[in-house]
């Protein structure tokens, strides 16, 4: 059997295989270009810091990314829960529907517990809502490691509604009136939250209205650290209706009592600049004393049905807390820290060493 003979290649035949070459080569460079344009055009979007872009999640109310491209996603809340939690609203206006469910400790039992004698208590039935007795117990801690005073009592906390109807009636009687600027009406009252407190000095078996002044102003100058804001101040009498009570503490939570000690805003004026920060838009943002960051936003409830979604973000840490009046506010832990700046540097510096010189001079004089 003989060889298969090639055909012969001719002149035509070359220059259509080198056609054919140049026409391949052609349309992978396209391509390789063409996806190297859509990679570039695709990472400038990425990197462009829109004020908030508004997208939407299969099965979810529409979200919101801020520039870092957060995720939110809808949780259900029932309309119940906007009369509970520490940012609640009790005033003459707004009536307080929360009461005894479970949420109370005796701070006398409490602080037993766990060894914390630097104040004291009126008796064992003064009680208030676990968080707000964490936080108590760390604040008159420290109180005492900056002060040294250990005769603070506190002489009331959750108190019911029928307990306020006791001594808004008594007040009435006493004063021969129709109403009080002292004592709140029954349901109005923030006792009945068990968010607040009242506290006096006891001191050589006496009883001694607390003022705030001296180094007891400590607790008013601090509290924010704490969750605590003193809930009723002499300039904002004509908001809150109230008259100036130093011994009056209501624990918010942080960090909202540091952005109303920061800002000089009692509750009725934070719970009505939140409101300016609706979801859809930017949150309130800020570091509070730690330099933690948080962002803050509103989601007026539902009242066309019994729940209300509430957008919250993916994968962060968040609460939301109702307000008592028409809606809740979401509270984001971003878990970002603001860098420190060398001015804050240079007066955290600056306070330790006074507070050292202090401690210095203190040791001399006992030496002495």
């Amino acid at each position: 059997m003989g060889a298969t003979k090639k055909p012969p290649v001719g002149k035509a035949y070359i220059i259509k295989r080198t056609i054919d070459i140049i026409l391949a080569i052609a349309l992978a460079a396209g391509v390789f270009f063409g996806l190297k344009h859509l990679f570039s055009d695709r990472d400038k979007i990425s990197n462009e810091r829109p004020e908030a872009v508004l997208s939407v999640v299969e099965d979810s109310v529409p979200t919101v990314s801020s520039g870092d491209q957060t995720i939110y996603t809808s949780e259900e809340v029932s309309n119940n829960q906007v009369y509970k939690g520490s940012l609640i609203l009790v005033s003459n206006e707004h009536e307080c529907k929360l009461g005894d469910d479970g949420e109370l400790v005796s701070i006398l039992a409490k602080k037993s517990e766990e060894d914390v004698s630097c104040y004291s208590v009126k008796d064992g039935d003064v009680s208030v809502r676990k968080e707000t007795m964490t936080n108590l117990n760390a604040m008159m801690t420290a109180f005492y490691a900056e002060t040294d005073i250990d005769d603070v009592q506190v002489i009331s906390g959750y108190r019911s509604k029928e307990r306020q109807q006791e001594l808004y009636e008594a007040e009435l009687e006493e004063n021969n009136s129709d109403s009080s600027d002292l004592v709140s009406k029954p349901g109005y009252s923030e006792h009945q939250t068990g968010y607040a407190i009242d506290i006096n000095i006891t001191r050589d078996g006496e009883n001694i209205d607390f003022d705030g002044s001296g180094d007891y102003s400590w607790l008013a100058k601090n509290g924010y650290k704490y969750g605590f804001v003193q809930r009723y101040e002499k300039d904002k009498a004509d908001i809150t209706g109230i008259d100036n009570e130093p011994w009056h503490f209501r624990y918010v939570g942080t960090p909202h009592a540091y952005y109303m000690r920061k800002n000089k805003l009692c509750l009725e004026e934070y719970i009505d600049e939140i409101r300016n920060y609706p979801y859809g838009g930017l949150p309130l943002e800020f570091a509070d004393s730690n330099g933690e960051i948080y962002q803050i936003y509103f989601v007026e409830m539902d009242k066309e049905g019994e729940s209300t979604m509430v957008p919250v973000p993916e994968g962060e840490d968040y609460t939301i807390l109702g307000n008592n009046v028409d809606g809740f506010i979401v509270t984001v832990d971003t878990g970002k820290k603001q860098e420190k700046t060398k001015e804050s540097k240079a007066e955290e510096s600056s306070k330790s060493e006074k507070k050292k010189d202090s401690k210095k001079s203190e040791d001399a004089s006992s030496e002495e």
